[in-house]
């Protein structure tokens, strides 16, 4: 490999008087960029300001007049009378200069590490210009250093894969750039980074990641394929603010709460089409997607696969109340706690569409549906199922209108009537009124209720007396009891009232089938207190009949017994 020279001058000025003549001695070393000596210099020659010049050695001849000892390892000693000298030393292929060799030092040493092609020059002036290779370093009188290469393959190295150095930059005592070779840190201290209009800055071995600052638009772009931008790492976030105009508008992702942040009116706006997606999904595709369509405008609240998924807002047990107004001042559907309140709102069903009652999801027990005209109330299940109005002791009024005015159906729960005003009640040849009657079952106990009023009770030959409890008074109640039995019963009947105030009005006629005693008897209530009835051992034949005004029960009928007196009126 052709050794590439730096030559440094090792400049010794001593100052001597020789001879009385004021000449000064000097001794120079010259030295390669390894700093050995340099035996293969073809001439060395000095001049002096005023323009003289003076060969001190060629490879013709190894000394001078002026006293040179020639080139013995790389040093030259020679006596001068002149103050100042400029030396030129070559090696045929290269030359070094040194200029102004007056400096009162007696040691001037030439740099080393400075290669020269041709033509090149170094003095000790404010202009240095050394050329080698393909690279020119030059030093100018502004104070500045160019290195340049002749073409662009050109690099330049501060150290090497085994050895590495650190390197500073200063701008001034406290403010520099420093690479930092133990660590591998290049540091910026109070050191700004500017990239004007259009630069890049890149990341990446393929350029992976651009970030530009466009100055047409004032942007900074952001530019990769397929990569991603972190912000700290996982389990070691970083907060991230982006400011808005308006003072105390911005976006904050504040990473100890993990959650992003709107302040101070700063909002999230998604163009039409634009979807916001919620949920992992296929791929991070999404489970549902929110849009804005601007046709209408609309909001469109939709999954991504279709045919599932789910809606809900709240959880079990934790409502979350919800309100939608209508296009009309104070019109609302409002939900909240377990009602849904429609507030001068209407529900439309098409045609055919369903509201439906009951567990099944999808088909219920009841479906209630509009056919054309008829809004029609049916079971899902043929046959079965029920339409209750109103439960046991809270009825509700219903009435339903005719085609006549002032015409109506009424059932009245206060005054429990059923009222036909100027309506019929039609029964074709196959139909008919049922009415069943009661079978009151053997016990000491039985309670009227007002459920069976109209309905006819059977007795039967009880094994002990059946205290009989009315039920409380209301107008309109009606009740036929009769005895039958398989023979005469040896127990009683005990009618009771709710108090004396309701007591009995009327009175009952006994036939006694013995003909022991009177063989017919009338027996009449008090008509103020009595309030308790007995009817002693019924035969066939008994019937009585009872109804009340709403305050007192009124009783006709017939008894059939054995007992001489078998009525007997008394109070409670």
């Amino acid at each position: 490999m052709k050794k590439i020279f730096f030559m440094t001058v090792l400049i010794m000025l001593l100052t001597v008087s020789v001879f009385g003549q004021g000449r000064k001695y000097y001794n120079i070393q010259i030295v390669d960029e390894w700093n050995d000596p340099k035996t293969d210099l073809t001439s060395i020659t000095i001049s002096t300001a005023a323009g003289g010049t003076a060969t001190l050695y060629t490879t013709e001849h190894g000394s001078t007049e002026y006293g040179s000892s020639g080139i013995d390892d790389g040093a030259i000693a020679f006596w001068y009378e002149a103050t100042t000298l400029d030396l030129s030393c070559t090696d045929g292929t290269q030359t070094r200069t040194a200029g102004d060799m007056s400096i009162t030092t007696h040691t001037v040493m030439f740099p080393t590490f400075l290669n020269a092609l041709s033509g090149s020059t170094y003095g000790q002036t404010d202009d240095i210009d050394f050329t080698y290779g393909n690279w020119i370093i030059d030093a100018d009188t502004s104070n500045r250093l160019d290195m340049i290469p002749d073409n662009d393959s050109g690099i330049l190295a501060i150290g090497d894969g085994s050895t590495q150095a650190d390197v500073y930059i200063y701008a001034t005592s406290g403010d520099y750039i420093f690479f930092d070779e133990g660590n591998a840190l290049l540091d910026f201290i109070d050191i700004n980074i500017d990239l004007d209009d259009d630069s890049y800055l890149r990341f990446g071995t393929s350029n992976d990641i651009t970030m530009k600052y466009d100055g047409s638009g004032n942007d900074l772009d952001i530019l990769g394929s397929g990569l991603e931008i972190a912000f700290g790492e996982d389990n070691e976030g970083i907060d991230v603010i982006m400011y808005g105009e308006t003072s105390g508008a911005y976006t904050i992702w504040d990473e100890s709460a993990n959650q992003l942040v709107g302040v101070g009116g700063a909002q999230i706006s998604l163009n039409d089409s634009v979807e916001l997606l919620f949920g992992t999904g296929s791929s991070n595709a999404g489970d549902f997607s929110v849009t804005g369509n601007g046709t209408g405008p609309k909001l469109v609240i939709d999954v991504v696969s279709a045919g599932s998924g789910e809606i809900e807002i709240g959880n079990d047990a934790d409502d979350v109340p919800m309100k939608w107004f209508g296009e009309t001042t104070g019109d609302f559907v409002y939900f909240t706690g377990d009602d849904l309140q429609i507030e001068d709102m209407s529900l439309c069903l098409a045609d055919s569409t369903q509201l439906q009652f009951g567990d099944p999801l999808g088909t219920g027990d009841i479906k209630i549906y509009a056919s054309g005209t008829a809004l029609v109330i049916d079971g899902v299940v043929a046959d079965t199922g029920s339409v209750t109005i109103g439960v046991d002791d809270h009825g509700l009024d219903f009435q339903l209108f005719p085609a006549t005015a002032s015409d109506y159906l009424l059932w009245d729960a206060s005054d429990e009537d059923l009222k036909f005003v100027g309506t019929n009640l039609v029964l074709d040849s196959d139909s008919g009124l049922e009415n069943p009657p009661v079978a009151v079952t053997d016990a000491s106990t039985y309670t009227v209720t007002v459920a069976n009023s109209g309905k006819l009770h059977a007795f039967p030959d009880l094994t002990a007396d059946c205290t009989i409890t009315l039920p409380t008074e209301a107008s309109g109640l009606y009740y036929k009891f009769i005895y039958a039995g398989a023979a005469e019963d040896a127990q009683d009947w005990i009618f009771q009232a709710t108090a004396n105030a309701n007591y009995f009005k009327g009175g009952v006629v006994q036939h006694d089938d013995d003909d022991a005693g009177d063989d017919t008897v009338v027996y009449y209530s008090d008509g103020n207190s009595n309030s308790q009835l007995t009817v002693y051992t019924p035969n066939a034949g008994t019937c009585l009949e009872i109804w009340c005004n709403g305050t007192n029960w009124y009783l006709n009928g017939t008894v059939i017994s054995g007992t001489d007196t078998g009525v007997a009126f008394a109070d409670q």
